[in-house]
């Protein structure tokens, strides 16, 4: 599932990427990544007290 909503969000954004707004675009993609990598770590650092589809979800809104 991860795969699919990162690749369907890499899509939507290129889809949506102009010269205007290359840098917004830019600084949303770091946003969400980085935000996804740090719910990723805190499942992680607490073993299981998230599980996966609470990140799923995080990472739906996320977006």
């Amino acid at each position: 599932m991860q795969v699919i909503i990162k690749t369907t969000t890499e899509n939507y954004l290129a889809s949506q990427t102009t010269e205007n707004n290359l840098a917004e675009v830019n600084a949303l993609k770091v946003s969400y990544l980085t935000r996804w990598h740090k719910l990723v770590q805190l499942q992680t650092n607490q073993q299981n007290m998230i599980n996966s589809d609470t990140l799923n979800e995080a990472y739906v809104q996320g977006f």
